[in-house]
């Protein structure tokens, strides 16, 4: 049975956006979803989720841009997310006192990591920085591409082989 659980912005951005991890994403929410499980973020998370999108919109590399349609349906989907924003009384505290200990890590982040440490819940997060800074000493703290698929997805995604009659066609 899958818990309860807290994700942070890059998760949220990855299950309503298609890029790498986006499986993993959408799959961990199912997941909890079917589990009847709750999914846990920090006051922060929604404002930081959209920027995050808008900044997608308003990237000129064409490998991270998105249309306006794109952006209208990732936010539709994003806000339809069925997220339950908690701040326990101390949360700002110790994530001050978690980013004094850990100075490279932001206090955005570090309100995820103390969050999720105060209802002893796993963070699913795509953030490899975070997992290297903090992995040692906060071993709730999970990469999102570690998250498994189901082998019927897993098989599913992997690019199909064409034969050379296919590939001359291209």
């Amino acid at each position: 049975m899958t818990d309860s659980v807290v994700v942070d912005a890059s998760v949220a951005v990855k299950s309503v956006v298609n890029e790498s991890f986006t499986l993993q994403a959408q799959q961990l929410l199912k997941d909890v979803s079917l589990a009847h499980q709750l999914i846990y973020a920090p006051p922060h998370f929604l404002g930081e989720s959209l920027n995050a999108i808008f900044q997608k919109f308003r990237s000129t590399d064409p490998l991270k841009h998105i249309s306006e349609e794109e952006l209208l349906e990732a936010v539709t989907k994003l806000l339809a997310f069925p997220f339950r924003v908690i701040t326990p009384p101390n949360l700002y505290l110790e994530a001050l006192q978690f980013v004094k200990a850990h100075q490279q890590v932001t206090l955005y982040d570090a309100m995820y990591v103390v969050l999720a440490q105060s209802l002893n819940l796993e963070l699913w997060t795509a953030d490899e920085n975070l997992v290297s800074l903090v992995g040692s000493v906060a071993p709730w703290v999970r990469l999102i591409s570690d998250y498994p698929l189901p082998e019927a997805v897993s098989a599913s995604d992997q690019p199909e082989e064409t034969t050379s009659e296919e590939e001359s066609a291209q």
